[in-house]
């Protein structure tokens, strides 16, 4: 008898505003499997912010709406921030521009959220400040006082010890995930953060940023010692191969764009990695039980 899934999902990150490879890889997603409960987009949506680039991603999420589940869940990154680039740190008001285009997008009220699926609590969170005047890092994450007591609060809500959380955040800790080893501080509040994480061995962190191919690396996999798992996603647009001597990232030819696809079932979690450009899956699938 076969076990029957309670929820399906896929996750693509880093898409850099190529509607194209987003509308190739929704209709693979979809050729797996037509009854997925979500879609998690999961930071870099976008590659610098501009409200132009926001409307060629809603334009290939409407021309591909038949193929797409009724629920996504789109995160906030650091390329979102990078319109005026050029000229330095952003002001006050670029910032708050920049979010701004972000939520008119997403229909969010703030750059964080949750919501429920099926039963299984999904809880997104994003930088509040990349690339100001106080905070000049073009990729390191801020998280406020205020997102971080309501990430607690979300966390404990009817919460179920054996039963999976997933947390959706651009950017990875230190060395976690690959990439994470080689590019330190990505959250600024990070010892804070992971005091929080470390307490719930059920959490499922669905992390982007690296474009790391899945192809070269087989440790897009994390397993914490407190127990919580993470997950690199690669990227929809641009996946690349790291110089582990010098960190220099070369991109992967042949046009290559990847993704996850989850299936979780009472006791046990599959994940699987997803070449969309060659329509195939790349090595075993990843089983984990959460018992």
């Amino acid at each position: 008898m076969l076990e029957e899934k309670n929820l399906s999902f896929g996750v693509l990150s880093d898409i850099h505003s190529d509607g194209i490879k987003l509308k190739r890889a929704i209709k693979d997603l979809y050729k797996i499997d037509m009854k997925t409960d979500a879609l998690i987009l999961n930071g870099d949506t976008v590659d610098l912010g501009y409200n132009r680039e926001y409307k060629k991603i809603q334009k290939a999420l409407k021309s591909s709406k038949n193929q797409i589940p009724g629920k996504i869940i789109i995160s906030l990154g650091n390329h979102e921030f990078y319109k005026y680039y050029g000229h330095g740190p952003n002001t006050e008001a670029e910032e708050k521009e920049l979010i701004n285009n972000f939520l008119k997008f997403t229909g969010k009220e703030k750059v964080y959220s949750d919501c429920w699926i099926k039963g299984y609590h999904f809880i997104s969170l994003g930088s509040e400040k990349t690339y100001t005047f106080d905070q000049p890092s073009t990729v390191q994450a801020y998280l406020s006082e205020s997102q971080l007591k309501w990430f607690e609060e979300k966390i404990n809500e009817e919460y179920e010890k054996n039963k999976y959380i997933f947390v959706i955040f651009h950017l990875p800790p230190d060395d976690t995930v690959k990439f994470s080893h080689y590019y330190k501080e990505n959250i600024k509040q990070e010892e804070r953060f992971l005091k929080i994480i470390q307490r719930y061995p059920n959490i499922v962190y669905l992390t982007g940023h690296s474009h790391i191919s899945p192809l070269v690396y087989d440790n897009i996999f994390y397993k914490s010692p407190y127990g919580y798992l993470m997950i690199d996603s690669s990227s929809v647009s641009r996946p690349v191969i790291l110089d582990e001597s010098t960190g220099e990232e070369k991109n992967l030819p042949g046009g290559r764009s990847f993704g996850l696809y989850f299936q979780i079932y009472d006791e046990s979690m599959e994940i699987r990695v997803r070449d969309f450009s060659k329509h195939e899956w790349i090595g075993e699938s990843h089983r984990y039980f959460n018992k």
